[in-house]
């Protein structure tokens, strides 16, 4: 079966590595200090990967302080 990547990279100020293991988990905020006013739920990526691995996808992430972070979404075309 043919595969599908889907990329989103910025040039932000990146997530610390000890934040990482935690980002697509319901709630969470690498930003502590932000408030929902300023900031998001915590939500996003928890979605986005709840609705990619409901297709059979993957979604995975990298990120370093000051060097901005990548988003792969992995389908395959049979799904």
């Amino acid at each position: 079966p043919k595969k599908v990547t889907i990329t989103f990279k910025d040039q932000g100020i990146g997530i610390p590595s000890t934040d990482l293991p935690y980002v697509f988990d319901k709630l969470y905020r690498v930003e502590k200090s932000r408030s929902r006013k300023s900031g998001g739920y915590g939500l996003g990526l928890s979605i986005v990967k709840e609705i990619v691995e409901a297709h059979g996808g993957a979604v995975t992430i990298e990120s370093g302080v000051g060097k901005g972070t990548m988003v792969e979404i992995l389908v395959r075309e049979d799904v």
